[in-house]
């Protein structure tokens, strides 16, 4: 586990919870939040659940309780980030979802660090009931215009030069090395879910966020949110890059190219099936990611 994680996961666990308390919430919530064994977080979350469902404050309590500093999914270690634009669910219809996947997400990751020092990272997702690590095995994804599908195939065609084998990186298998989670870290660029594009821009209290050092060790990040992250400067300033130029694969999908030292950064629309991408396009952004890595001494 890099430095660099480690240390965003102890800052900003500290942080959400001094935002928590901020937020006026009651007792029970700001309790929850200290809690730190996993049995007792499970069995306390599955209670604030069902209390939240029947409160009249419900929005209110989502809003203040959502993760500003959300980290992510998949491997901490990888080369490749992977930028969407927020999460694809609606918190007051998903609690369940919100608390796994957001209010937790944290936690999770001080469990990881703590556990990674005695077992493997494939035993403890075999241990927890959700983890970061591998969080398909708790939605089952099959649908390959599923954000996470298109993911799977620009990956398999990196790592695998095949695109049609993505199926095997988001099978329902705790083989975590051959997973997509493996070989990719994926967040967001705004913390509030959304079953449905919301058309904002970046969350302000995302932006230096998103500036910590850990998101910017990634040689490839790829934003698939154009919308979001229209204007140079702003990605320039978070990410330390250059604007290189702006080009086209298939003389159809567009994509503005930053550079650094360290890393590449690519910012084009969203990347799920609604946005028309197609397997064509797909290979060649493979193609020119193998590349890159290849230079760089990344892969063989």
């Amino acid at each position: 586990m890099n430095k660099e994680f480690k240390d965003l996961i102890e800052k900003y666990d500290n942080k959400y919870k001094g935002y928590v308390k901020n937020n006026d919430l009651e007792d029970s919530i700001l309790s929850f939040v200290e809690i730190e064994q996993v049995q007792e977080r499970e069995f306390k979350m599955a209670e604030l659940i069902k209390y939240i469902e029947n409160n009249s404050e419900k929005s209110n309590i989502i809003n203040k309780l959502t993760n500003p500093y959300f980290v992510g999914f998949g491997n901490p270690n990888a080369d490749i980030l992977f930028l969407g634009q927020e999460k694809a669910f609606n918190a007051d219809e998903r609690l369940d979802l919100l608390f796994k996947e957001s209010v937790n997400n944290l936690f999770q990751w001080k469990n990881v660090i703590q556990k990674s020092n005695a077992i493997n990272w494939n035993e403890i997702i075999a241990e927890d009931n959700f983890s970061p690590l591998l969080p398909n095995r708790f939605h089952k994804v099959k649908n390959h215009n599923h954000t996470w599908g298109i993911y799977s195939k620009i990956l398999s065609g990196i790592y695998k030069s095949d695109l049609g084998k993505w199926k095997d990186l988001l099978c329902e298998h705790e083989d975590w090395q051959n997973s997509l989670f493996n070989y990719a870290f994926l967040s967001e660029l705004n913390y509030i879910p959304s079953k449905k594009n919301t058309g904002r821009d970046i969350d302000e209290i995302r932006k230096p966020f998103l500036s910590e050092d850990f998101f910017k060790r990634f040689p490839i990040i790829i934003i698939g949110s154009a919308k979001y992250m229209s204007e140079i400067e702003l990605i320039k300033n978070i990410f330390n890059v250059s604007y290189i130029e702006t080009f086209k694969l298939q003389d159809k999908y567009t994509f503005d190219k930053y550079q650094s030292d360290n890393n590449m950064v690519l910012v084009t629309k969203q990347l799920s099936g609604s946005c028309g991408w197609s397997n064509n396009a797909l290979e060649d952004l493979s193609i020119m990611l193998r590349q890159y890595l290849e230079r760089r001494n990344l892969i063989k």
